[in-house]
């Protein structure tokens, strides 16, 4: 099992425009259920110069609807970093996307890790 985050690297390079959903990170395209890793938590921060709101889903390999487990609500701008940590570690695949607001991002740089520790909250 693994010791430690596993940091998770966001590829995409163009900056989220008005209204866009850009995925931070999908766990089904990678074909490893989190289980099997032993994955209990995953954490973002998002560092970002407009309104946002991050959303978290889940599914089973079987279903190909994604049921929502998490939204933050809208945060608002500027936010130097927005952090957040959600316990997962009972279901087989996640996904985090980002819905930005009304204006395109001028900066956006997030950070994503899975750990395979609950936390003293779970």
């Amino acid at each position: 099992m693994h010791s430690g985050p596993i940091h998770v690297k966001y590829t995409d390079t163009a900056l989220p425009g008005i209204a866009a959903t850009v995925n931070l990170y999908d766990s089904s395209l990678d074909g490893v259920e989190l289980a099997h890793l032993g994955v209990q938590r995953i954490s973002w921060s998002i560092k970002h110069s407009g309104a946002l709101t991050v959303k978290a889903y889940h599914r089973n390999e079987a279903d190909t609807a994604w049921i929502q487990i998490y939204d933050s609500g809208s945060l608002a701008a500027p936010a130097l970093t927005s952090r957040h940590d959600l316990y997962i570690g009972d279901f087989r695949h996640v996904k985090v996307d980002v819905l930005n607001g009304a204006a395109a991002q001028t900066t956006f740089d997030p950070q994503v890790a899975l750990h395979t520790e609950r936390s003293d909250s779970d």
